[in-house]
């Protein structure tokens, strides 16, 4: 064992959890089954209590005149932005407001550094911050890459990609796996989630994580695309399918190889679960084999829409809503319903969506 690093079996899983020593004593997410643990302490005893989970915690720093309040929530900084938005002067500058909120971000990831194991960093470029662990000589190169990826994006999908709000893109590129969920798990409802690498967090500052490594470029292309269409009221699967695509377009390759035994797999798995789960999106976080298979539909079915009418298909995509999964704008944009795509695709079954009053 590195004598950086504690190592202990999870509670509720049981799997070995293997963390840098920066963690002793506090409380993280396990790495397997992403539920929250106690890390023993480097003593050999447990210093960490229900309290010290559950403890409610806030620090505030000034910006701008006015204080921006943190929530420290299981170890990390989360700023009360909508209080803070409210002390802003309302007849401020477009000017003045870009400098606020650029000073306000700039300070919210130094206060994160301290909350994170030593090594992380700040750095910025004309449109991004990113907060990384990475060596210092390649941050200049990341900075460039998602100035290009964020240029690429707006003139790729123009009709349906949108920049506009106040303040710089925010990167946090964590290097522990851990570190990442724990990060995360702030913004995830309870229960069972499959694994990810890459998250848009859709908040009052909406924000990028990543996992290093892991591909980390098209991950960061992957969940720009996300930001980047965050106006519209898309239904996940659409969402879902247009990053994958703008992946394989921005990068000039696709990784997808579909062949018949991947179309088996979509057939027989959606035969045997609810379709209605993958249009009102909640399959997209199933822990089984039902989240690679929604991204693999999700990719699928928009490749086949965009390829069949590339004059309608982003008309379709400005005006699809995720209240009906896209069903009216299908009709109005295609001629055809989504259910008929599927049926063409997948053969026999009733595929339309039929989504419930809570799913609208």
């Amino acid at each position: 064992m590195n004598e950086a690093e504690i190592v202990f079996d999870c509670e509720f899983c049981g799997d070995a959890v293997v963390l840098p020593v920066e963690y002793a004593g506090t409380c993280e997410v396990c790495p397997h089954c992403f539920e929250y643990i106690d890390i023993p302490s480097l003593g050999g005893t447990d210093s960490t209590s229900d309290e010290h989970c559950d403890a409610y915690q806030e620090t505030h720093i000034e910006v701008a005149g006015h204080p921006l309040v943190f929530d420290l929530k299981f170890g990390f900084p989360h700023p009360r932005w909508r209080e803070f938005i409210e002390l802003i002067d309302e007849n401020a500058s477009h000017a003045q407001l870009i400098e606020i909120f650029d000073e306000s971000a700039a300070a919210w990831l130094n206060t994160m550094l301290s909350h994170l194991p030593s090594g992380y960093k700040v750095s910025e470029s004309e449109e991004f911050y990113l907060l990384t662990r990475s060596p210092e000589a390649e941050i200049p190169m990341l900075l460039e890459f998602c100035e290009h990826a964020r240029n690429s994006i707006l003139q790729m999908i123009d009709e349906a990609a949108s920049d506009e709000g106040i303040g710089k893109h925010v990167v946090l590129n964590f290097a522990e796996t851990a570190t990442y969920y724990s990060y995360t798990s702030v913004f995830m409802s309870e229960g069972a989630h499959g694994g990810s690498v890459g998250m848009f967090i859709n908040d009052d500052y909406p924000h990028i994580v990543t996992q290093d490594g892991f591909d980390w470029q098209r991950t960061l292309a992957h969940e720009l695309t996300h930001c980047l269409m965050r106006h519209l009221p898309l239904p996940m699967w659409l969402n879902e399918g247009v990053t994958q695509i703008v992946e394989d377009h921005l990068f000039q390759q696709s990784l997808f190889q579909p062949d018949s035994e991947l179309k088996g797999r979509l057939l027989s798995y959606w035969k045997a679960n609810e379709i209605g789960s993958f249009w009102n999106g909640d399959s997209f976080h199933f822990p089984d084999d039902g989240q690679e298979l929604s991204y693999v539909l999700a990719r699928v079915l928009v490749w086949r829409l965009s390829t069949d009418f590339p004059q309608s298909f982003w008309t379709f995509v400005g005006t699809a809503e995720w209240n009906d999964a896209g069903s009216a704008a299908a009709l109005n944009c295609f001629n055809r319903s989504l259910g008929e795509f599927l049926l063409e695709y997948l053969g026999a079954g009733d595929w339309e969506p039929q989504l419930d009053e809570s799913d609208s």
